[in-house]
């Protein structure tokens, strides 16, 4: 999910990537980090924390927003 974010950033309908997302990318980086660490037989913990249900609810809410846009088009254009 990180990738596709890095990857289609551009897509966001906001100005700039909602703090949600950001710190999203930032808890899977981090995660990453404590996988080596484990796989090193090394104590490791996340040091970035999921952010939680919020960034599920802003995913609904984003995603519900673009529906209702794309149908008002779709129903111009016929």
């Amino acid at each position: 999910m990180r990738d596709v974010v890095l990857a289609h950033g551009d897509l966001f309908i906001e100005d700039e990537i909602p703090q949600l997302v950001l710190d999203f990318c930032a808890h899977v980086s981090s995660y990453e980090v404590t996988i080596v660490e484990w796989e090193a037989g090394e104590d490791g913990d996340v040091l970035v924390r999921h952010p939680g249900e919020g960034l599920a609810l802003y995913v609904r809410d984003a995603y519900r927003s673009l529906k209702s846009a794309q149908a008002k088009v779709l129903k111009a254009q016929a």
